[in-house]
């Protein structure tokens, strides 16, 4: 990623960015003559996993973006769904394995680890990247609604009875953080870097397989493509992939139990967004990052 001229010109701009030119994921790329194959295998392997994963809700918040087959009902969850919400989670939960298999394979040599301190800033400019990536999604919400293309229909609520219905439910949405950042994000960084891709093409692909299952929210979903590309260059700096996974799915765990009424909607996010923005101005400041000195930063290889 080349520092764009305009940015050159200033220290805060281009100390960001060098920062942002770091890459500790370091995947080696096949040598050129194997790249095709590669990159054919990268992507049948990406779109094989978002099938199985997302493919019936890719369709299904797509009916309800423009309402193709009318309003339905969710099915009620009651004692009466308890082993089909327990097979929910071991599909899933399959999901995930197949796909850190696939993962390790795409990455071969393993990277560094990173440091606690550098997993936990993570955590925190992970929630960042979140809150900022669904408020992206605001604007894309006026122009839809300027250019008349609201969503036609609307998701319906999930109705909940009982307990362990409840736990399943909070546990198939906390799943959200294994398997969106593991097959839609990681994977899609090894498998694509493997195959000798540039970080442009990365994040294009990242924001593709991220929105479309989202859409049900309305077009206010193509917001997302900012979640994602912060995300991706949040991994690419820092290699550390567990505490995006554990924001992600905490995150997805208070919406369920604020949909439950069982927590309130701003309890937690409002002190963890205020918590992060602290956190990260920190170390945007002991670090540097803001007078220059990440331009003696490790460059990528």
């Amino acid at each position: 990623m080349k520092t764009p001229g305009w940015m050159q010109k200033d220290d805060v701009f281009q100390a960001v960015f060098e920062q942002l030119r770091i890459d500790r994921v370091q995947v080696q790329p096949v040598a050129p003559k194997h790249r095709k194959v590669v990159l054919i295998l990268a992507l049948l392997t990406i779109a094989g996993f978002y099938w199985w994963g997302w493919g019936s809700s890719t369709i299904r918040a797509v009916d309800v973006l423009l309402n193709a087959n009318g309003d339905f009902a969710l099915t009620p969850l009651d004692d009466s769904t308890v082993w089909h919400q327990t097979w929910i989670l071991v599909e899933k939960w399959a999901v995930v394995a197949c796909a850190v298999l696939a993962f390790l394979i795409f990455r071969g040599k393993r990277p560094p680890r990173p440091r606690m301190s550098v997993s936990i800033k993570t955590y925190f400019f992970a929630t960042l990247a979140t809150t900022v990536g669904f408020l992206a999604g605001v604007p894309f919400g006026w122009l839809s609604d300027a250019m008349g293309l609201e969503s036609l229909g609307q998701y319906p609520e999930q109705v909940i009875d009982g307990a362990w219905p409840l736990v399943l439910e909070t546990l198939r949405g906390a799943m959200a953080g294994p398997m969106e950042e593991i097959v839609l994000m990681a994977l899609v960084v090894v498998a694509l870097r493997r195959a000798g891709q540039n970080w442009w093409i990365i994040i294009l692909v990242a924001s593709i397989v991220r929105v479309p299952f989202h859409l049900y929210y309305g077009w206010e979903a193509i917001g997302l493509a900012v979640w994602a590309t912060l995300i991706v260059l949040l991994y690419k700096r820092t290699n550390s992939l567990i505490p995006i996974i554990a924001e992600h799915a905490i995150w997805n765990t208070h919406q369920t139990l604020a949909d439950e009424g069982i927590v309130s909607e701003d309890w937690a996010v409002v002190p963890a967004v205020g918590l992060s923005i602290i956190i990260c101005s920190m170390y945007f400041k002991r670090d540097g990052l803001f007078i220059a000195r990440a331009k003696h930063a490790v460059q990528p290889r």
